[in-house]
């Protein structure tokens, strides 16, 4: 959140520069680059809302490519991103984006080996994922057991009222 306030105070200073200028309003080459910053500002945020900083583990392995990455980079142990793009129809440039992103959702580390860079999986990345996990799993687990205790109460009290009904019935046959 910080670095959003951060880019509003950025554009905050800039309209207020732009008021406050000394500038003629005339100048259509400054506005034209007033604008065109401002622009490419806003492109630079809404990459950044959708790709880096909205991007968790599980948004990032929702997609299949990188599922794939982490799936060969697992069985395989260490893969340049060299091997790894040779696996893959789409280009360099485009697994390069997806190890960015699996580097920064911390599923993998690179290690810099001269001119190559080898990717590996990042236990402490997929700890953190397995840890969120056993605890959806227990707090799951608690919510079916005390649904199978409410269902199994649910069930002796209707065969208990069956059976006093039934008790009933032979009470008020006996009678008539």
């Amino acid at each position: 959140m910080p670095q959003f306030y951060q880019i509003y105070v950025i554009l905050q200073g800039l309209n207020s520069l732009k008021e406050h200028s000394s500038y003629p309003e005339s100048s259509l080459v400054l506005q034209n680059h007033y604008f065109s910053y401002l622009l490419y500002l806003s492109l630079d945020l809404i990459k950044w809302m959708l790709y880096n900083n909205c991007m968790d583990a599980f948004t990032a392995l929702a997609d299949p490519t990188r599922r794939n990455i982490i799936e060969m980079i697992a069985s395989r142990g260490e893969l340049s991103a060299t091997d790894i793009s040779d696996n893959f129809l789409i280009s360099p440039p485009a697994i390069s984006q997806h190890l960015k992103v699996l580097r920064e959702v911390k599923l993998v580390r690179m290690e810099k080996r001269a001119q190559q860079r080898i990717y590996s999986i990042d236990t402490n990345g997929i700890a953190e994922m397995t840890e969120w996990l056993e605890q959806m799993r227990r707090m799951w687990m608690e919510r079916f057991h005390a649904l199978d205790d409410y269902l199994k109460e649910q069930k002796s009290k209707t065969s208990k009222d069956k059976i006093l009904k039934q008790v009933q019935n032979d009470r008020t046959k006996k009678e008539n």
